[in-house]
């Protein structure tokens, strides 16, 4: 199955390394305005499939352990990212506004994963399939509820539950099983590949999809009063592209790429960082035109990856995560 010393699965490292890298790829491509055509294929491409999976994946592998202290660590590595984007933008000058419950930037994530954790606990001696029915049905309809939005990232929160909800009724070693067929992954990454050629052939058809993908949106005018049916194909598109994507992985353990995989989390906390400090240097203004321009402010992404997931970027995620270890043994004291 390939594991570690620790008993990691490195596939699944090697899974979270590819989409981090699309994370902060599609952070950059989102930098570019207006962005160009061959980005909004990018960007499109990416947000059909990088955080559910990413919460597909959170999902496969909670337990419904040591709750506080996992709460304790998504909250605070939330709020300290938060704080730390809102000073960055005031040393350059910005004009920032800073706000704890309204979640318009990237650490909504961390704090969709906390709600995530408490309510699992809450559910925990209830159906998985009657939660995940019931979690759909919300999620198709959400987008109807124009008060949803970023205020503690409700819409995402709801939008993307099913799939956290999906990846709890999956036992870690399953998806591996399934994927050592050779012609099931034959046939995902041709799915993957086909709808990579969607996104470019037919951008300007499909690009309304972009708002559904990202999660954070109500409906509006856009998509008439059968709304809830693009939400559906959305899903749709979102679970064939994740399974694609899961096919493109190799499951051995890969220079860098699976290290990077278990720091996925710095990477996330600091990427922004550096876009912030490209954005005050005028960089993507530099790069905004131009094919070759383009590729060197992906190439930019791609480093700025793999700079994050230094050891030295190790800090203050590792030290928080510390921190909620110290009081999950606290509890333990307490208790016993």
């Amino acid at each position: 199955m390939g594991t570690s010393k620790k008993n990691r699965i490195f596939y699944y490292d090697n899974l979270k390394f590819f989409l981090i890298l699309t994370v902060v790829i599609g952070h950059f491509a989102d930098e570019m305005s207006p962005m160009p055509g061959s980005f909004k294929s990018l960007f499109l491409w990416i947000y059909s499939f990088h955080m559910p999976l990413f919460l597909f994946i959170g999902g496969m592998f909670h337990k419904n352990d040591n709750v506080l202290p996992k709460v304790v660590r998504f909250v605070m590595i939330g709020f300290v990212l938060n704080i730390g984007l809102f000073l960055e933008k005031l040393a350059f000058g910005w004009e920032p506004s800073l706000s704890y419950f309204r979640m318009t930037g990237v650490p909504w994530y961390m704090f969709v994963l906390a709600g995530y954790t408490v309510l699992s606990y809450l559910l925990r001696k209830m159906d998985k399939k009657a939660i995940l029915i019931f979690a759909i049905i919300l999620g198709l309809f959400s987008g109807y509820d124009s008060s949803l939005g970023d205020t503690l990232a409700l819409s995402r929160f709801i939008v993307f539950y099913p799939f956290f909800v999906l990846g709890n009724m999956v036992k870690p070693d399953q998806p591996i099983k399934v994927l050592e067929q050779k012609w099931i992954r034959i046939v995902g990454i041709m799915v993957i590949a086909a709808w990579a050629i969607m996104c470019i052939t037919r951008i300007d058809s499909i690009y309304m999809l972009r708002t559904l993908f990202t999660g954070r949106n109500s409906f509006g005018e856009k998509y008439g009063t059968w709304a809830f049916f693009y939400r559906g194909l959305a899903y749709i598109i979102t679970l064939v592209a994740g399974f694609g994507v899961m096919c493109l992985i190799p499951k051995g353990k890969l220079p860098v790429a699976t290290s990077l995989g278990e720091r996925s989390i710095q990477i996330y906390f600091w990427h922004y960082f550096i876009i912030f400090l490209l954005n005050y240097m005028g960089v993507e203004k530099m790069l905004a035109t131009g094919t070759f321009n383009h590729l060197v402010w992906l190439i930019l992404a791609v480093l700025c990856t793999l700079v994050t997931g230094m050891k030295l970027f190790s800090f203050p995620t590792d030290q928080i995560i510390n921190l909620s270890r110290y009081a999950k043994d606290q509890t333990r004291r307490d208790i016993f």
